[in-house]
């Protein structure tokens, strides 16, 4: 684990609830692709499940190796691993938590967090608000970003 003061929390902006899944697979295969482990932590059942199908074909060219926690045999060999609801998440590098709602202290085993910045609703921005002060306050240096504003996964 690294020390808290490297510890990283980066909030994306969410213009549209329409947006969220295309985006969480952006971030997903980021990780990916630096060879980092991710913990994808999805509201529901039918989530993951469309989360699982659109992995496979959201890029043509673009597969990311992935399972579903439910689905994964000991040891998991995968780098993205999907969770719902209230799953124990495993050992990886990244938090994408794409599940919104109430802080938790579910973050807290990860050195880099993405979370997203439901700006479109106004009870989801206060959610959304809550996570960023909860991740703040446990000492995670904080990035806000605006992928239609130049700066892409």
């Amino acid at each position: 684990m690294i020390q808290e003061s490297q510890k990283l929390a980066e909030f994306i902006k969410l213009d549209s609830p329409e947006e969220k899944l295309r985006l969480v697979c952006l971030w997903t295969q980021k990780c990916y692709e630096r060879g980092e482990t991710a913990a994808v932590h999805l509201a529901g059942r039918e989530e993951a499940e469309r989360l699982d199908g659109k992995l496979w074909t959201f890029e043509d060219r673009a597969f990311i190796p992935h399972v579903r926690f439910e689905q994964a045999e000991e040891p998991v060999v995968e780098p993205v691993v999907i969770y719902c609801e209230e799953e124990p998440l495993g050992e990886a590098e990244v938090l994408i938590e794409a599940a919104g709602g109430e802080p938790s202290e579910r973050f807290r085993g990860f050195d880099h967090v993405f979370d997203f910045a439901e700006t479109y609703d106004e009870h989801l921005r206060e959610l959304s608000r809550r996570r960023y002060t909860a991740c703040r306050e446990a000492g995670y240096r904080m990035r806000f970003i605006e992928p239609g504003a130049g700066r892409r996964a």
